[in-house]
């Protein structure tokens, strides 16, 4: 059995072009005998219902509010692990976030999310995750 892969855009847009690439994606990998699990930071919000490979993509896509008690417990269960290494984390993702109040104010809300998957992705053994982030700096 091949290792457990993840993947997390940003926005998981269906039927919107990136999403449907992201979904093509997948669907190789899973091919290739390589379980793969869909986290995104962001639903996006659409008008239009998707069809097909993009209604189950939709569907297995996990997401999370922007405070839980879920995401508290994995934050806590990092602290408790290795509180250095859990500060250390977040100063390195606030400094480089520094000098652009986007990027910055970002970087504060999305961190809480992340470290909740990174909790289910441990938990999952996920061994290699495959990040559709982008910012652009104004």
């Amino acid at each position: 059995m091949l290792p457990a892969a993840a993947a997390c855009p940003a926005r998981f847009a269906v039927p919107y072009g990136y999403g449907t690439f992201v979904l093509y994606e997948l669907e190789a990998m899973e091919k290739l005998g390589v379980t793969v699990e869909l986290y995104s930071l962001l639903r996006e919000r659409s008008q239009s219902r998707p069809s097909g490979s993009g209604e189950v993509g939709l569907k297995r896509a996990r997401y999370l509010p922007w405070l839980s008690p879920a995401i508290l417990r994995a934050h806590w269960h990092f602290i408790r692990r290795d509180p250095g290494r859990y500060f250390r984390t977040l100063a390195e993702v606030l400094r480089g976030a520094w000098g652009c109040i986007r990027c910055f104010g970002g970087a504060l809300a999305f961190f809480p999310k992340v470290v909740r998957f990174a909790y289910e992705m441990e938990k999952q053994a996920i061994q290699h995750l495959h990040a559709h982030l982008r910012t652009t700096r104004q």
